[in-house]
């Protein structure tokens, strides 16, 4: 093995202790992961309120109104009938996650449009 010549160690300067949970809110804000880590919380409250995952071809969320496609028509006139019960759900299971918390978005879903 060589030896670098001009290799010097870096100095870590000590600093405070921080709780990791601190920390994991840092990073994922400075690398601005808060809406993607929202997302999939909120599509996996969906897959979890409705049960409808199995028939759930595709997943959108703007403006705090979530777009579902199903690929059952009759599975989807079912939900029809439970919307307000799925979206009363969702908005709980977003309240209880952690990883709405470490998103630090604070939004509800306003909305459920199937498709």
């Amino acid at each position: 093995m060589r030896k670098m010549a001009n290799f010097k160690p870096a100095k870590i300067e000590k600093q405070e202790t921080r709780p990791f949970s601190e920390l994991l809110g840092l990073f994922v804000a400075v690398n601005r992961l808060g809406p993607g880590l929202y997302r999939k919380a909120v599509f996996k409250a969906w897959d979890d309120a409705s049960g409808a995952a199995g028939y759930t071809s595709g997943r959108f969320l703007k403006d705090g109104i979530l777009y579902i496609t199903l690929s059952s028509s009759v599975v989807r006139s079912q939900l029809m009938f439970q919307k307000d019960f799925i979206l009363m759900k969702i908005n709980e299971l977003l309240k209880e996650s952690e990883t709405v918390g470490l998103s630090g978005i604070k939004e509800e879903v306003k909305e459920i449009r199937l498709r």
